[in-house]
This record gives C-alpha cells, structure tokens and sequence, in this order.
C-alpha cells in the first residue's frame, strides 16, 4: 500500500539563500540601534536641589559613537541595497567590523569612567544617585553584537574559502 523510498544526501533540499541577507540585515540593526542608543540618556542622577537630570549620548562621547556606527551603518546599507541576496565580501566587511569595535570601545570606556564616578559619589557626603543610563547600554550592546556577528560572518567566510 504505501511504497517507501530511500533518501539520499541529493534529496535534502539546499539552505534558503537568505541567509547572507539575514546577516547583512542584523549588522544594518546592530549598527542602527548604537546610533539610537547615541540620542537616549548616558546617565541618570536624581540630585537633592537640582531633582532629576539626565546626560544624553550626543553631548559628549556619544557624538564620536555616533559617527562611527552611522558610517558603518551607511557601508552596510549601501551594500544591502546593491540587491536581494547580495552577500557581504571579505574586504567590505573589515571596515564597518573595525568602526564597530571602535564603537564597543568608547562605550565600555564610557561605562567604567562613569562607574568610576558612581563609586565616588557614593562615599561623598551629597550622595546624588546617579546611574548608567539606557542609552549607554544600548550603544554597548549593539555595538558589541554587531562586531560578533561581524566577526562570525568573517570567520564563515574565511572557513569556507580555504
């Protein structure tokens, strides 16, 4: 009644060929999402005459953030415009790896100087609360998930070329 066959390694369908576009697409929000974070509070302090204040990203190392990851943020949507299933090349992929990475960096660099500053304040007889703000984490973040998948991408590719 039922005849059954059996299966080959050629009968497995082959991968969609999204999966390029799909890495290209997470390095593009990745990137998107360290220059929105750039606009959003670095840090928060709720101080006793002043009340609440907040420090945004773009008014002081943000503004570097800013322009690395937007530049790296063009690269990689100029390269995904060029056409659906248009996969990243070695060399166009270094560049914005590398402004990333210098993204991750000032961030982090950020986010220790202010805990420096939260650890001081704390011993101080003002004691303001001051905390790291969601802008800070969104740009350190993104910008170290867009270098790893940046860094999984060239790691496929250099594999798969030797």
């Amino acid at each position: 009644m039922w005849q059954t066959k059996e299966m080959s390694i050629d009968d497995i369908p082959a991968p969609p060929q999204s999966a390029p576009l799909l890495k290209v697409t997470g390095l593009i929000v990745a990137s998107l999402l360290t220059v929105v974070g750039c606009f959003l509070p670095w840090v928060t302090a709720t101080l006793p005459l002043l009340g609440d204040v907040s420090i945004k990203g773009i008014d002081g190392d943000g503004q570097l953030i800013l322009v690395l990851s937007g530049i790296a943020t063009l690269l990689l949507f100029l390269r995904k415009a060029e056409g659906p299933g248009v996969s990243l090349r070695r060399k166009q992929l270094w560049l914005p790896t590398i402004l990333n990475a210098f993204s991750f960096l000032v961030a982090l660099n950020t986010s220790s100087n202010i805990s420096d500053l939260l650890s001081e304040s704390s011993n101080s007889e003002f004691r303001p609360y001051v905390s790291i703000g969601f802008g800070l984490w969104l740009c350190l973040f993104a910008s170290g998930a867009a270098v790893v998948l940046a860094i999984v991408s060239l790691r496929r590719k250099i594999q798969t070329n030797k």
